[in-house]
């Protein structure tokens, strides 16, 4: 199914109000991934493509900085991604103007990537900066297979919550594409669903999304505010305290194409750090008993399970430097030595050079 009454070109042309005092035009600084200064990302291929695999994240020069918390979490999402064959593509400024918040770029970011073509993009993995790969051996592939064969899926995004079977965000209705009751929400039941209980609404820290028409378009509405049908600050206090607009978007989106947007438990691919596995499984880890990490052991306690990611929400910036910096020292070796096996080399980003944009 196309979403229908969304045009290939209208994007960049319409003038439609959203918000205060802000139009489509005045929101969208770049329409089309080729408009883009060559300075604005940096793209790493494997040896090897395997998969038509892409994998995007943004980290703004600051965040990879000498020391800076953004090195640490690209240098393990860069050599996962390469280790299984994806191109890692890293957008280094904001793709919106300055006054609105930094999620409004993720969306469209996924979009360049998906306007480079089925060939180089069949499918597009966006991951926040802050979000790092945990389970080296977990791939996108295992993503497609369960979620996407055989449906209708075209975005595959996880909610807050990480309780759940078979994929379900433990007992919120209105969230897969196939509903446990055959029926899909109306907009009004999720906005009931999604004020009653904020677990139940998607995070748009980690998604999936299929190039095809139907992919493309879903995320033309999204970078578009939903044709006006979001607000780009939100709605409530504190999705405009936030920066949760484009996050609060997706509620919309959902309720208009409940068949082709598929909300998962976080467990799949976007756990929360401070999940503990330990009545799961074995750790696969044991980070060194160090001062800052007594003080922040529950908090990354994902970083010793089998989860595919995770995610360091709402940390500190110093929080997040020790945290990532840990795990990389910790499992640098073995992963070199699978790269190796694999074909591939190991990129250390920590000795890239200073200013990121000569990378």
């Amino acid at each position: 199914m196309t979403p229908s009454g969304i045009a290939h070109n209208q994007i960049g042309s319409m003038t439609l109000q959203i918000g205060s005092n802000i139009t489509v035009q005045e929101f969208q600084e770049v329409a089309h991934f080729h408009e883009l200064n060559r300075s604005a990302y940096k793209e790493w291929a494997p040896i090897v493509r395997r998969g038509g695999v892409c994998v995007v994240s943004m980290y703004t020069p600051e965040l990879l900085l000498q020391g800076a918390w953004g090195r640490y979490a690209m240098e393990i999402n860069l050599n996962w991604a390469r280790l299984h064959g994806y191109k890692f593509t890293v957008f280094q400024q904001r793709l919106i103007r300055p006054a609105w918040s930094l999620p409004w770029s993720l969306p469209r970011s996924a979009l360049f990537m998906l306007e480079q073509g089925q060939r180089e993009c069949e499918w597009v993995f966006s991951m926040d900066g802050d979000a790092a790969v945990n389970n080296a051996t977990s791939s996108v592939e295992d993503l497609i297979e369960q979620y996407f064969t055989g449906t209708p899926t075209q975005l595959l995004i996880s909610c807050h919550w990480h309780v759940g079977e078979h994929g379900n965000c433990h007992t919120c209705r209105c969230n897969r594409a196939k509903p446990r009751t055959g029926t899909h929400c109306s907009e009004k039941q999720m906005l009931f669903e999604y004020g009653r209980n904020g677990h139940c609404a998607a995070n748009m820290g980690v998604y999936l999304v299929k190039n095809t028409p139907e992919g493309r378009e879903l995320m033309r509405w999204w970078v578009g505010a939903g044709d006006g049908a979001c607000n780009l600050r939100g709605d409530k206090k504190i999705e405009v305290e936030n920066g949760l607009g484009a996050q609060k978007c997706l509620l919309y989106m959902k309720a208009k194409w409940p068949e082709l947007v598929d909300v998962v438990n976080a467990r799949v691919m976007n756990m929360p750090a401070w999940f503990n596995e330990k009545v799961h499984g074995k750790r696969t880890i044991k980070l060194e008993p160090q001062p800052w990490i007594k003080a922040l052991v529950k908090q990354m306690s994902c970083f010793e399970s089998h989860v595919f990611v995770c995610h360091t929400l709402g940390f500190r910036a110093r929080d997040r430097a020790n945290i990532f910096r840990t795990v990389v020292e910790v499992r640098a070796p073995a992963m070199q030595a699978a790269m190796l096996s694999a074909g591939e080399t190991y990129i250390n980003v920590r000795s890239l050079p200073t200013n990121s944009l000569a990378w």
